[in-house]
């Protein structure tokens, strides 16, 4: 069937198929308008594309061998170039013989023709023989001719999810105007929450810098850029990456200062600043994921040094994609390194302040790194679905959150303990110190992309949305 775009939401009835029938919520389109996508649905899904799904499912430990069970395989090819801003909403009617019991429903979001484009959301809601899945922040773009496959499949119960909060009456939820993607916060020196995102997609995207208070009343600026992540400094200000040649620093009355590292581009990639901390040395300390390298700021905004990590150094451009960083509690700083075009193997870098450079082999992709009070690091597993545990010398351990739970954020209580945010799970997740699972609290909001998480200065647990909210959560 073909559905023509529209600068509004619809919702169309999916082809039926096997049994199979509901209907797909078709998000707005306002950037290209009228363009047509072509939806079919079949029950059997080529062989090569469930090979990719499966390597995919396996990467974020989601159990498939003898019981993976491909149920329903939608594609949306798009006949020219498109984007829409969310993705598509689901209501699947299950066939009226198939049980439900003790089962999970997730659908896997990929694009057939790039083994690197995939991401799994879920599990959805059941009732009455209908799954939902809610439209997410994830946008689709689409170029001419291109497909993009969403399968639904189903596996035993979730696991583990101790203690679910079955009331969200802990959790409120606070729109950000003009911020559909909030990205990350930090515990300001004015006594409020600061947060950094980006302004509507719709338009040209810029940095949106702001504060909220724990009543929730909201301060915006805006910048160029698109904001990644933000810290306090020693000097009081908020510094903030900007994913461009940039980072920035901001007063808590609004007063913005830019700082480039353009000159340090390699000439092939350019630079991309995305995590940062403040060093032992009281300077800012800022990933590069572009070029592999890590760049040291002063707080005055001139660069001191950049120290590339493997690969750029012999001119191999995209070698690793370091995204995290932290202090560590060794006097050292610790980046979490993420997989590239030409690196397939996930890291956790030690980075003196001398130089010295220490590499350790993960098996999980990571996102963020924190010190924890045992003197070890700790990081969110973005594919692995929980967090993880390094010692100085290099010895990990995994703790799983639920499956198929992409977890992104993570920040240490008071207490020890550790929060994390479940992107994919949409739900935040209660660690203790020696990593077993307190708590899972499933968000109010249905695919709401929690992702950036800190402790407030009212002790509670605040956390931003790609969907343009900022969440405070009350343990």
């Amino acid at each position: 069937m073909q559905i023509t775009t529209a600068s509004t939401a619809q919702t169309v009835t999916l082809p039926s198929v096997g049994g199979f029938s509901g209907t797909v919520l078709i998000p707005a389109d306002t950037e290209d308008p009228g363009t047509v996508l072509t939806l079919t649905a079949s029950t059997v899904v080529p062989t090569g594309l469930q090979n990719r799904a499966r390597s995919a499912m396996a990467a974020r430990r989601v159990p498939f061998a003898s019981i993976y069970s491909p149920l329903l395989y939608l594609t949306m090819n798009a006949g020219a170039a498109s984007q829409l801003y969310s993705q598509p909403g689901y209501n699947i009617d299950l066939p009226t013989n198939m049980s439900t019991a003790g089962m999970a429903f997730y659908l896997s979001v990929f694009d057939p023709a790039n083994s690197s484009s995939n991401y799994l959301i879920g599990p959805a809601t059941v009732s009455g023989g209908t799954v939902s899945f809610q439209t997410g922040s994830t946008a689709l773009t689409f170029t001419s001719g291109e497909t993009y496959a969403f399968e639904l499949f189903e596996i035993p119960g979730t696991s583990p999810t101790p203690n679910p909060s079955t009331s969200p009456s802990n959790i409120h939820e606070f729109s950000i105007a003009n911020s559909p993607n909030i990205m990350n916060l930090t515990n300001g020196p004015d006594g409020n929450v600061w947060f950094v995102g980006q302004t509507d997609k719709a338009g040209p995207i810029t940095t949106v810098i702001g504060s909220i208070t724990t009543s929730g009343v909201v301060t915006q600026y805006t910048e160029s850029g698109q904001g990644g992540e933000i810290i306090t400094g020693p000097d009081h200000r908020l510094w903030f990456t900007e994913q461009s040649t940039s980072i920035g620093a901001a007063t808590t009355s609004g007063t913005i200062s830019i700082y480039s590292a353009a000159a340090l581009d390699n000439g092939v990639l350019g630079v991309q600043t995305f995590g940062l901390t403040i060093g032992p040395d009281q300077n800012v300390w800022v990933t590069d994921s572009d070029n592999n390298q890590i760049i040291k700021f002063s707080t005055q905004g001139s660069i001191l040094g950049s120290y590339p990590l493997s690969g750029f150094a012999l001119g191999i451009p995209g070698r690793g994609a370091p995204l995290g960083i932290a202090d560590g509690p060794d006097g050292a700083l610790w980046i979490a390194q993420d997989i590239s075009t030409s690196q397939t193997t996930p890291q956790i870098v030690r980075l003196t302040t001398a130089g010295a450079i220490t590499f350790f082999t993960i098996s999980q992709r990571p996102y963020q790194i924190i010190a924890g009070q045992d003197g070890n690091l700790w990081y969110s597993e973005s594919f692995g679905n929980g967090i993880a545990r390094i010692t100085p010398t290099g010895t990990v351990t995994e703790f799983q959150a639920s499956v198929g739970a992409a977890v992104y954020g993570i920040t240490s209580a008071a207490d020890g303990s550790f929060w994390s945010t479940e992107l994919a799970g949409n739900a935040i997740d209660h660690f203790s110190l020696t990593g077993v699972l307190l708590n899972r609290y499933p968000l109010p909001t249905p695919n709401s992309g929690p992702i950036g998480v800190t402790i407030g200065p009212d002790g509670n647990v605040w956390f931003a949305e790609q969907a343009g909210r900022i969440g405070v959560l009350t343990p």
